[in-house]
């Protein structure tokens, strides 16, 4: 069963992307929502590996968790193509 209301059928937008849209995300769809995630309106931060040699870039995070949700959860757009 699908579910929508309005707008709210789960654009997900201005988060942090490894935690707070991928959980948001995941949960929607769980609940029934089609799941709309707007890539261009996620943003997060550098993110340092464990040992403290390296970091993923926060783009690349956001590539990577865009890609992801794309995969399983929902569809990825640019704002550009959101419409009120």
């Amino acid at each position: 069963m699908v579910r929508s209301a309005a707008l709210l059928a789960a654009i997900l937008e201005l988060m942090r992307s490894a935690v707070c849209v991928t959980g948001t995300a995941r949960s929607a769809m769980e609940l029934g929502y089609d799941v709309v995630i707007v890539k261009d309106a996620i943003g997060d931060r550098d993110i340092p590996s464990a040992d403290g040699k390296s970091v993923v870039k926060a783009a690349t995070l956001v590539t990577t968790v865009c890609d992801e949700l794309a995969d399983a959860i929902g569809t990825v757009i640019h704002a550009a193509e959101v419409k009120a």
